[in-house]
């Protein structure tokens, strides 16, 4: 998956739900990301493993 940061992204336990990747660790298999769009308020991010990333414009 060659996912980098801004990229808009799936996971598999919340369908239908749309997260922006803030940030990756390949290395170790954790991304960072923050629900999408993005409001005027603080968004904060949520740590999950790579595996749970599903690239959107590979799904659509």
């Amino acid at each position: 998956m060659g996912l980098e940061p801004g990229a808009l992204v799936g996971l598999d336990e919340q369908p239908g739900c749309v997260f922006q990747l803030v940030n990756l660790d390949q290395d170790r298999g954790y991304a960072w990301v923050r629900p999408w769009p993005i409001g005027t308020e603080h968004v904060p991010t949520l740590s999950v493993t790579t595996l749970q990333l599903q690239d959107l414009e590979s799904v659509a």
